[in-house]
């Protein structure tokens, strides 16, 4: 799977980064950045293939133990044991030409994956937008064979020695940036830098509901986390309809654009939020914000379970107007049987889900507005 050797004659896959990092260029990426593909070295793909000679029986016994598919039995996927992350080979490639980390980030340009369909092929990005890896562990197993060359960064070092010999670092005439200049231009590009925050590295969850007063929250929110460095993902209830066409949803180009990765799910319906982020779920959530009135309790369980700091989105409406203005935190407000979102503040703090949390907030807005 994507192979390079230090003696290629398909330059397409890595090229394409040294092509514009040397030339300090933009260098556009899909967002989020933090796909995984796998770039192999051709020693470790042929070392894997002659490690057939002498395994015949191994093979032979791999293929008796697959009798429910005869069709995977002697297959073995042939690629480097580690995947490495799309922002990873810019940072490599960067460092192979001299180049800081904090370079490259002034050179990444993220775009929505969305804005390249009719882009054209010229110098198009050499690999997938979405996450594209193969495992090894059945040639590990069956052959005992083990990759050598799997440290991408001395492998990126490796091949841009033989970019150089050939002059290209100069000069490459076959070079086109067509693509870029397309996808640039076409789609919101990621404004927020989230390298070298205190947060990065960091996760946050945001589901948030189909509209109203609450519907523009989320949005925000996830530009401003973003902003602050964590990896988000957001869940957006459409209650069984399109609203991809209407605002603010129209605009969540803005959210892919940044780095955020968005879902779409009917909440109402069982097992909703777990299908939307599948395999979100089996990440360890750090922060979960819940703007949303459907399944709040689902969503504070799954804080609890995580031991989350959870924020919820309640409402000022539930406070009943006194002589004070302007209204403290400390104002009458109508009781659990009053208010869904005052029974909602009472379930995360009773002694079921507060003492499982990292900790808690409630924000209760009031007339909101917003751009869209």
């Amino acid at each position: 799977q994507y192979i390079v050797g230090p003696y290629t004659n398909k330059r397409d896959y890595l090229d394409w980064f040294f092509d514009r990092l040397t030339r300090d260029l933009p260098v556009p990426l899909p967002a989020p950045g933090d796909q995984t593909t796998t770039v192999s070295d051709v020693r470790d793909v042929a070392s894997m293939v002659a490690s057939v000679v002498g395994k015949e029986d191994a093979v032979a016994e791999a293929e008796k133990a697959t009798t429910h598919r005869p069709d995977v039995g002697p297959v073995f996927n042939c690629a480097s044991d580690k995947a490495v992350s799309l922002k990873e080979i810019v940072y490599a490639c960067g460092a192979a030409c001299g180049k800081s980390r904090e370079d490259c980030d002034k050179l990444i340009k993220y775009y929505d994956p969305a804005a390249a369909k009719d882009a054209p092929s010229g110098g198009k990005f050499p690999f997938r937008a979405t996450n594209f890896n193969v495992g090894v562990e059945k040639a590990k197993a069956v052959f005992g064979w083990q990759s050598e060359f799997n440290d991408f960064d001395v492998v990126a070092l490796g091949y841009y020695e033989g970019y150089k010999a050939l002059g290209l670092d100069k000069e490459n005439p076959k070079m086109d940036t067509a693509f870029d200049e397309y996808v640039l231009n076409a789609s919101s590009v990621a404004m927020f830098s989230t390298t070298g925050g205190k947060y990065d590295n960091h996760t946050a969850l945001i589901v948030t509901n189909k509209g109203g007063g609450h519907g523009e929250i989320g949005m925000h929110l996830a530009l401003a986390l973003r902003a602050k460095g964590l990896a988000v993902q957001l869940v957006n209830d459409t209650a069984g309809k399109d609203i991809s066409g209407s605002l603010p949803f129209s605009e969540y180009g803005q959210l892919v654009a940044a780095g955020v990765e968005v879902f779409y799910a009917d909440l109402s319906q069982p097992g909703a939020l777990e299908e939307a982020t599948c395999p979100g779920l089996c990440r360890h959530y750090e922060w979960i914000f819940d703007n949303q009135n459907v399944i709040q309790k689902e969503v504070a369980d799954l804080a609890a379970s995580c031991g989350a700091f959870y924020t919820y989105i309640s409402s000022g409406g539930m406070y009943i107007p006194g002589d004070k203005f302007p209204m403290p935190e400390a104002n009458d407000a109508k009781g659990a049987d009053k208010s869904k979102q005052k029974a909602h503040e009472e379930y995360v703090l009773s002694d079921a889900i507060r003492p499982k949390l990292s900790g808690c907030a409630f924000f209760r807005p009031q007339y909101i507005v917003g751009p869209y």
